[in-house]
C-alpha cells in the first residue's frame, strides 16, 4: 500500500493579449489590450494506490486522490477562486486479464470567479472534435472564443473525459461522473503463447457505461424535477402549473411526501373468505404434488379479487386541497428568498454598472487630452514631413479625415451611456427582466472593446480593464435573474 500527502504553496500568473486586427494596426503600447492577473495560493492532496500493473492501461487494484486548490489573486481580488475534487478507481480482474475499471469523480468549483468543468470527449481518442452547440446555447464556448473578449480563465478550466460525447459537450462549475469499462485484452486473451508485439498485446477492446450529472447556478429555463405519491398522479399537470405561475425558470426540485394522521380506516377492502378459499386450495394442491405450502399466504394474498381499492373520491378531494394549500405556502416562502436574494443581487449589479460608470465619466475627461495630444504629434511629423516632401493636399486631407474617423470614440461613449442608465432602468422593473439584461450586458460589452480598441491610449486603456472586470462579474451574476 502506497500513500502520501502533498502540501505546497505557489505563486501564478496569467496574461492576456488582444491580437486582433485593428490592435495590430493601431499599434501597441505598455498596458494596452491586455490583462495580466498574479495569483497566490496553495494546494493540499492526499494520494492513495494499491494498484499493480498488468499491462499497458492494465491494471488491478484501488488508487485515488482528493484534494483542494486556491488561487488568490493579488491585483485582481474578484479573479480569486476554490476547487476541490476527488478521483477514485477501482481495477477488479474478471478472469485472467480482462478487467472492469471503474472511476468515479467529484469537483466542485467556489469562490468569487468560479471556473467550469468541461466534460466530454476522451485523450487520446481518433476523430476527437468539439461540441457544436445549438443557437440557444446560452454562453459561448470559452475554447473557440468566438467573440475575441478577454477568456484567460480557459487557463484554469478542468477538462473531464467522458465517452461517447464531444469536447466540452456538458459544462457546469460541478461534476459527478462514473465511468465503468470492461477492458478486452482479446489477443493476448486467447492466445496462450508468448506475443511479442506491443501493439498486439496490449490491443483493447472496451465496453463503457457513463453516468453524468452538472450542476450549475443558473438554469435558462424551468427544470422541474417533482416527486408525488401515486395517489397525487394524475395532479402533476396542475403541480407543475402551479409551480410555472409562481417559478418562471431555474432548477426545481418538488418532493411531496403524504401521511394521513386519521389511520383509522384502510382505503381497501378485504375479502376473507375468498381469501380462505384460496388458501386452502393452494394447500391442498401442494400436498397432491409433494411440495411444502411455502408462501401460500403470500399467494393467496395476492390472489384476483381478495383485495380491492375503495374509491375513495371524498378523501383524495379533501387530501388533495390540503397538498395543494402547503404546495402553493412553500412555492409563495421560497419566492419570498427568492426576492430578498433578488434584492442584494440587484443592489450588487448597480454598485457594478456604478463602477462602470465611473470609468466613463473618467475616459470622457481624458479624451480630450488624448485628441490633443494625437493632435500635436501629427502637426510634428507633419512638419519635418513638408520639409522634405511635396505632398497631394487633397489626398492627405482624406486621409486625415479617415483617420481621425477611425480613433474618435464620441458615439460609443453615448452609446455606452445609453446602455448603462437602460440596464439601471430595466433593474427597476418589477417583472422578470434576466434576458434583457443578458443582451444589454452584450451591448455594453461591444461598446466598451470598441472604445479600448479604437482609443489606443496607455490612461484609458487602465479604466477600460476595470470596465471589463466589472462587466464579467454583472454577466455572470445576470443568469441568475429571472
Amino acid at each position: 500500500m502506497h500513500a502520501r500527502v502533498y502540501a505546497a504553496p505557489f505563486l501564478a500568473k496569467s496574461q492576456y493579449f488582444n491580437l486582433n486586427s485593428d490592435s495590430l494596426l493601431l499599434g501597441q503600447i505598455e498596458n494596452q489590450n491586455r490583462l495580466d492577473v498574479n495569483y497566490a495560493g496553495g494546494k493540499v492532496e492526499f494520494v492513495y494506490d494499491r494498484t499493480e500493473p498488468m499491462g499497458l492501461y492494465a491494471f488491478t487494484g484501488l488508487k485515488g486522490k482528493v484534494g483542494f486548490v486556491h488561487y488568490q489573486g493579488l491585483n485582481n481580488a474578484g479573479r480569486s477562486f476554490s476547487n476541490f475534487y476527488l478521483d477514485f478507481r477501482n481495477y477488479q480482474k474478471i478472469h485472467k486479464n480482462i478487467v472492469l475499471a471503474s472511476k468515479l469523480y467529484v469537483g466542485s468549483f467556489m469562490g468569487k470567479n468560479p471556473q467550469n468543468y468541461l466534460v466530454g470527449g476522451m485523450d487520446n481518442w481518433l476523430f476527437n472534435e468539439f461540441y457544436n452547440p445549438p443557437t440557444n446555447r446560452p454562453e459561448p464556448s470559452p475554447v473557440r472564443n468566438p467573440t475575441g473578449v478577454e477568456n484567460s480563465d480557459i487557463l484554469f478550466a478542468d477538462f473531464v473525459d467522458l465517452r461517447g460525447y464531444d469536447y466540452d459537450e456538458i459544462r457546469g462549475r460541478n461534476v459527478i461522473t462514473f465511468t465503468s469499462e470492461l477492458r478486452l485484452p482479446i489477443f493476448s486473451y486467447l492466445t496462450r503463447g508468448t506475443i511479442t508485439s506491443n501493439f498486439v498485446r496490449n490491443f483493447q477492446l472496451v465496453g463503457f457505461y457513463d453516468n453524468v450529472e452538472v450542476r450549475s447556478l443558473n438554469s435558462k429555463f424551468l427544470d422541474l424535477s417533482l416527486r408525488s405519491p401515486r395517489q397525487f398522479s394524475d395532479k402533476e399537470p396542475e403541480i407543475r402549473n402551479l409551480v410555472q405561475q409562481v417559478l418562471d425558470r431555474g432548477k426545481v426540485s418538488l418532493s411531496i411526501e403524504f401521511v394521513s394522521k386519521t389511520g383509522q380506516d384502510l382505503p381497501v377492502s378485504i375479502n376473507e373468505e375468498l381469501f380462505q378459499t384460496y388458501f386452502h386450495q393452494f394447500t391442498k394442491l401442494a400436498g397432491m404434488v409433494g411440495e411444502k405450502p411455502a408462501d401460500l399466504f403470500k399467494l393467496a394474498l395476492q390472489a384476483p379479487n381478495v383485495i380491492t381499492t375503495l374509491s375513495g373520491e371524498k378523501e383524495d378531494t379533501e387530501s388533495w386541497d390540503q397538498v395543494k394549500q402547503v404546495i402553493s405556502e412553500a412555492l409563495a416562502k421560497c419566492e419570498k428568498f427568492r426576492n430578498d436574494e433578488g434584492q442584494v443581487l440587484g443592489q450588487k449589479l448597480k454598485e457594478n454598472i456604478q463602477i462602470i460608470l465611473e470609468g466613463l465619466e473618467q475616459i470622457k475627461v481624458l479624451d480630450p487630452i488624448r485628441k490633443e495630444r494625437i493632435k500635436n504629434r501629427i502637426k510634428g511629423h507633419f512638419q519635418n514631413w513638408l520639409e522634405e516632401n511635396s505632398f497631394d493636399a487633397n489626398r492627405f486631407e482624406q486621409e486625415l479625415i479617415y483617420y481621425f474617423e477611425k480613433i474618435d470614440i464620441t458615439e460609443e461613449l453615448v452609446r455606452l451611456d445609453t446602455h448603462l442608465n437602460y440596464f439601471l432602468k430595466t433593474i427597476e422593473t418589477e417583472t422578470a427582466q434576466g434576458k434583457k439584461l443578458g443582451f444589454i450586458s452584450q451591448e455594453i460589452g461591444r461598446e466598451i472593446n470598441t472604445i479600448g480598441s479604437k482609443a489606443n491610449d496607455a490612461d484609458i486603456q487602465k479604466h477600460v480593464i476595470r470596465m471589463k472586470d466589472e462587466l464579467e462579474k454583472i454577466k455572470e451574476q445576470s443568469l441568475n435573474v429571472l
